[in-house]
């Protein structure tokens, strides 16, 4: 028999301003089955979101709606962790979708997952109509193969590209930081701190979560200074965490050298927005971390390492032509 007070899977979805896409995400996600429960967080719409919303209510006995005045997706997802009965979390971005019985898959693989600590899931990112397989694997994960992956760009850090597990969330109060940028690059490594056991989900097994990458979001928006600090600040926080939980030489020397793409990264947006005063600092503390690194980088890393130390007025011209 099925405990309805105690689901298998919780799934979080906030919401704000998506009339657009949350019906095709709520449709894709949500199916009238005890052993799921869905937490519709209503961060303060002001468009059709929430009649979209509590149509989905009527069609189903397990999802639930909650409205709070516009605080973020943070404080969004917060209440949902609070609220969530389940032994695993799932937090979706309600304008993304998943494959037709995506959810109704992942219950049939969660009992016999019960032991993993994390599940990442098998993920798509959409371009208008083209997809590209962002993630996917079989079997487990060592916490060095995982952290390796993260700063490699072969494991995504949005927390829909995972499922945790609720009672590690508990007991560690882990929960999103209100207010700040780039949020799930502080959640994933604090979590991953308390993980011993990483399963990956196949997506021949269950189907695909569709990222759907728009050019308005807030991501995926213009450069401006304080977004390049917030991500700067970010990711270096990422890898702090990453380096402490390494285990292998191999795994700390990929994480410092991870920390020259940072540092160009942000060289090269500082430059595009005529930050120079800034691009050169960055340039300077680059080129600190380069002293420190162990071992012989990658092809990539070297051309970094070169631009990072062409003339200025030289590598301006590189970045013109590339327009």
């Amino acid at each position: 028999m099925i405990d309805i007070e105690h689901p298998i899977l919780s799934v979080v979805i906030p919401i704000y301003n998506v009339e657009d896409y949350l019906d095709k995400c709520l449709e894709s996600i949500i199916i009238d089955d005890a052993r799921v429960e869905y937490l519709l967080i209503d961060d303060g719409s002001t468009d059709g979101s929430k009649l979209i919303a509590k149509e989905f209510l009527k069609k189903v006995h397990n999802a639930y709606y909650f409205f709070q005045e516009n605080s973020g997706v943070a404080t969004a997802r917060n209440k949902g962790l609070k609220n969530a009965k389940g032994k695993w979390i799932f937090f979706v971005d309600s304008d993304d979708h998943t494959s037709q019985d995506f959810v109704k898959n992942m219950l049939k693989l969660l009992p016999s997952l019960s032991s993993s600590d994390l599940l990442t899931l098998p993920i798509k990112k959409m371009i208008g109509n083209r997809e590209f397989i962002l993630q996917d694997g079989m079997d487990s994960l060592s916490i060095d193969d995982f952290s390796t992956e993260i700063v490699r760009g072969k494991k995504q850090l949005g927390v829909w590209a995972y499922i945790f597990n609720t009672e590690i969330l508990r007991k560690y109060k882990l929960f999103f930081k209100d207010g700040i940028l780039f949020e799930d690059q502080y959640f994933v490594p604090k979590y991953l701190n308390h993980v011993k056991t990483i399963k990956q989900v196949s997506g021949l097994r269950t189907g695909y979560y569709y990222y759907c990458f728009r050019k308005t979001s807030f991501t995926n928006s213009d450069l401006n200074y304080n977004k390049i600090i917030a991500k700067f600040i970010a990711e270096s926080s990422r890898n702090k965490i990453l380096l402490q939980i390494g285990k292998t030489k191999k795994t700390i020397n990929i994480i410092n050298e991870n920390y020259i793409d940072i540092y160009f990264r942000a060289y090269v947006d500082m430059l595009k927005i005529n930050r120079i005063d800034k691009a050169k600092e960055k340039r300077t503390s680059a080129n600190e971390i380069i002293k420190k690194i162990r071992s012989c980088p990658r092809f990539k890393t070297i051309v970094k390492i070169v631009l990072l130390n062409l003339p200025l007025p030289i590598f301006m011209g590189i970045l013109k032509l590339k327009k």
